[in-house]
């Protein structure tokens, strides 16, 4: 924290406010994250895109789809409320993709809750129907939410030094 002017009464401007500091943040954020899970969060980044305008597509025309992420099936138009929830669910994991690769504040907080929703989607989804099946996303997301857990306390601090690997 630095002091500005001669304003004793002035309260200290943080260094978080500098952009250097902002920039080297973020870089040191971009570091903790391995090459897996950024391969992961590109291509949910561009489906998610992808997905939005398709349901504007999709809302416009009419037209009638089929939708599909991790168990949850279903066709016909995009009013369906799981179609819809299905297009939320791509959308989202766009965005907490974009909040991760980028560094930002809110990234790995929104992805921990988007992987846990997206677990219980599995598991519900592995119970209902004509019998169990097993859900490949899982062994997926498992390890991601274990890994999103071990940089949670570098991401929201500012310490220099990665997690070290076990």
């Amino acid at each position: 924290m630095t002091m500005t002017g001669d304003n004793l009464y002035q309260s200290p401007r943080s260094d978080l406010e500098n952009p250097d500091v902002q920039g080297d943040i973020v870089e040191i954020r971009r570091n903790l994250i391995p090459i897996w899970i950024k391969v992961f969060g590109w291509l949910f980044i561009v489906f998610g895109g992808l997905v939005a305008l398709v349901g504007v597509f999709a809302a416009v025309t009419g037209a009638e789809s089929e939708f599909s992420f991790y168990g949850l099936e279903t066709s016909g138009s995009i009013y369906n409320p799981v179609a819809f929830f299905i297009l939320v669910l791509f959308i989202a994991h766009g965005v907490c993709a974009f909040g991760l690769l980028f560094g930002k504040s809110w990234g790995v907080k929104s992805c921990l809750a988007l992987a846990y929703l997206s677990m219980a989607v599995c598991i519900l989804t592995m119970f209902t129907g004509d019998g169990i099946f097993i859900r490949l996303e899982l062994l997926l997301l498992i390890p991601y939410t274990i890994k999103l857990h071990k940089i949670l306390p570098f991401w929201a601090s500012e310490k220099v030094s990665a997690p070290q690997e076990e």
